[in-house]
């Protein structure tokens, strides 16, 4: 005569347990993953500025013939046209800068004799995944080499 019909009306709590496992497992996997990228970014920030500040000792207290080339995904310590030392950024990150005008593929920092730059500006590593990133800006009088200590969004 009359069928007695059930209505399923949501979820089970296991159901709720399993899907809640699922996606802290995804969340715990994947949020290392993003400290390392900010990590990352910092290191290479800081190693940059400290080449940068190296180069303007140098050129204060030797000779002006060193400098730095950057380029959008490495850079270069160079003495005189000899490469000192060439540094590759990660797949995930970039530099950029305002150091010219666009016209050349690269840029060039470089220290007179008394310390101070010949170009002033800022160089940006920026994250292109997250685009979050970190300045590092030189003074034009004095030279100062400055980075910023937090990371930009």
């Amino acid at each position: 005569m009359f069928k007695i019909i059930k209505i399923k009306k949501g979820y089970t709590v296991i159901e709720l347990i399993i899907t809640l496992v699922i996606i802290l497992t995804i969340f715990i996997i994947v949020e290392p993953m993003l400290k390392i990228n900010r990590c990352n970014l910092k290191i290479f920030s800081a190693k940059l500025c400290q080449e940068i500040r190296n180069i303007r000792i140098i050129n204060m207290t030797e000779d002006s013939l060193y400098y730095i080339v950057i380029k959008k995904d490495r850079y270069s310590v160079k003495r005189g046209i000899a490469t000192l030392k060439t540094e590759y950024l990660d797949s995930n990150l970039i530099l950029l800068d305002n150091f010219d005008d666009g016209a050349l593929d690269y840029s060039i920092i470089h220290f007179n004799h008394n310390g101070t730059p010949s170009y002033a500006g800022t160089v940006r590593i920026k994250d292109i995944n997250t685009g979050k990133y970190m300045e590092i800006t030189i003074i034009p009088v004095t030279g100062r080499v400055l980075l910023k200590g937090e990371i930009f969004e």
